[in-house]
């Protein structure tokens, strides 16, 4: 299933648990690094739990009394402490330049919208002429800048899929549908955004002067 691990930075898809008796039988002593994760049992003290396995580790790895520890006991929230405001760094720079980019972007449909509903005044105006509604050529001007956003959400998609893959390589990671289901609801907003004032000014528009329009 899928699901993160216990200090929340890793994904428990990529990770093997085997016991520590067979892990000692198949690896030996070639693996000096060794992490273990323990439970605490519901009304257990949290110091008390640290001295325990504290002893237990001390005994295997046969340290004498006066030999300081030569490993280290972290507890969950600490590792917490230390991670999140890395996460939280990393989650507003990437939230920022998300926000920069659509609002590049959004600028970007708007001024093609308009250029559009510029170069087709007159034909606005033919359609106006023969009983076109403002609602319905606003209509039409808002699903072209949708159209437009979901087109390039659509090119963003495609291009994420080979780089996600290659991430993949190196680091654990997938393409989560929901994602992208977002991603195209996001296209949508800044569609109907950006192209309001382009459609307005379309709707607006006398038919008198449109076809006078050269």
């Amino acid at each position: 299933r899928q699901g993160s691990g216990t200090e929340g930075a890793s994904s428990e898809d990529y990770e093997v648990r085997i016991p520590f008796r067979t892990f000692q039988k198949e690896f030996g002593t070639r693996w000096r690094d060794v992490s273990v994760r323990a439970k605490v049992a519901p009304g257990v003290a949290i110091a008390d739990a640290k001295d325990e396995i504290r002893g237990i580790t001390r005994v295997v790895r046969k340290l004498d009394a006066k030999e300081e520890d030569d490993f280290t006991l972290n507890e969950q929230e600490t590792l917490r402490a230390t991670i999140q405001p890395i996460k939280n760094a990393i989650y507003g720079i990437g939230l920022g330049l998300t926000a920069l980019a659509l609002l590049v972007g959004g600028i970007g449909v708007m001024n093609i919208m308009f250029v559009t509903v510029k170069e087709r005044t007159r034909e606005i105006g033919i359609r106006k002429a023969v009983g076109a509604r403002r609602r319905t050529i606003m209509g039409q001007f808002l699903i072209e800048a949708v159209l437009i956003c979901l087109v390039g959400g659509l090119i963003g998609v495609l291009i994420s899929i080979p780089i996600s893959m290659l991430i993949k390589a190196v680091l654990p990671a997938y393409l989560d549908s929901t994602v992208v289901m977002i991603a195209f609801g996001i296209c949508v907003l800044i569609g109907t955004i950006f192209g309001l004032a382009p459609a307005w000014t379309a709707a607006k528009s006398h038919p008198i002067e449109a076809l006078r329009y050269e």
